[in-house]
């Protein structure tokens, strides 16, 4: 039998306990600030959030993750750029 130091129930896996799974920054446009501005990109097991760091604006962007958190921030960085590029 293992002994943990978490009272029943616990697992040490809690999100409060063990923190995201994935941590990233990224410049973006805030909708509240309307400007580009530093964002804080979190997920923990699928969902994942991102918060304005000026405004503290919070929203769930789980549907462009797809599971793979960094495919898809390469993704939209190489969109970002193809935009810039021809001045959309």
């Amino acid at each position: 039998m293992m002994s943990s130091n978490y009272p029943p129930g616990v697992t040490g896996n809690e999100y409060e306990i063990a923190g995201p799974d994935m941590e990233s920054e990224d410049n973006r446009y805030c909708d509240k600030c309307d400007k580009k501005t530093d964002h804080y990109i979190e997920g923990y097991r699928g969902a994942v959030t991102i918060q304005c760091q000026e405004c503290g604006d919070e929203s769930d962007i789980s549907d462009e993750y797809d599971g793979d958190p960094d495919k898809a921030m390469e993704d939209k960085k190489e969109l970002d750029l193809w935009v810039q590029e021809r001045g959309y």
